[in-house]
C-alpha cells in the first residue's frame, strides 16, 4: 500500500494520526485488507488515537450517503471501513468524471472545520479536486527559550589572535 502516517503527541497526552493513501484500484481484497489492518491496529488501542485519513481511495462506485456499492470489493472496502468506526467526511465530488474518489476519513468528525473542495486546478494540474480543511486540536505552544547570539562583529579580535599566537598547542601532539 502507498501510505504515509505521522502521529502526534500532544502535551496532555492526547495522540492524533494523519494519514495520507492511494489505494490502487485493481490490487483487490490483500490490498484492502492490508489498509483496514492498519487502521485497526491503530484504533484497536485502548486509548486510541484521533485518526484522519485522507487520499486517492478508487471506489468509483460508492455511495457514501447510504455506505453502498454494487461492486463486491467496494462494497467490502465500506464495511470494514464502518466497522472500524470510522465517518466519511467528503460529500461533493472530488474527480473530473463525478465520483468522490478522494476521502477523508475519521474517527473524531467533529475537529473537522471548514471543510472544502477546491476548483479542479487550484493547486495544480489534475483530474482530481482538491480538498482543505482545518483539524481543530487544543494545544499549548511551548515557549521558546532565550538564547545567546554573540556579535562577533565586536569582538576583540587582536586579543583572540594574541591568545591563540601564545598557546602551547605541543600539547595536542599526544593524542
Amino acid at each position: 500500500i502507498e501510505m504515509v502516517a505521522l502521529q502526534l503527541t500532544f502535551k496532555d497526552g492526547i495522540k492524533a494520526v494523519i494519514c495520507t493513501l492511494y489505494r490502487v484500484g485493481t490490487l483487490g481484497t490483500p490490498n484492502c485488507d492490508k489498509i483496514i489492518g492498519f487502521l485497526r491496529s491503530l484504533l484497536s488501542k485502548k486509548k486510541p488515537p484521533k485518526v484522519y485519513v485522507v487520499g486517492d481511495f478508487n471506489l468509483s462506485y460508492a455511495s457514501w450517503p447510504d455506505l453502498t456499492s454494487n461492486v463486491p470489493i467496494e462494497q467490502y472496502f465500506i464495511d470494514k471501513l464502518s466497522e472500524l468506526g470510522l465517518h466519511q467526511c467528503i460529500n461533493s465530488p472530488t474527480h473530473i468524471k463525478g465520483n468522490v474518489l478522494d476521502l477523508l476519513l475519521t474517527n473524531s468528525e467533529s475537529s473537522v472545520h471548514d471543510l472544502n473542495v477546491l476548483d479542479k486546478d487550484a493547486v495544480c494540474k489534475s483530474d482530481h479536486f482538491p480538498i482543505s480543511c482545518h483539524l481543530n486540536f487544543r494545544i499549548c505552544r511551548k515557549k521558546t527559550s532565550k538564547r545567546t547570539c554573540y556579535n562577533f562583529k565586536k569582538a576583540n579580535w587582536d586579543a583572540i589572535n594574541n591568545e591563540l599566537l601564545n598557546t602551547n598547542w605541543t600539547i595536542l601532539n599526544c593524542c
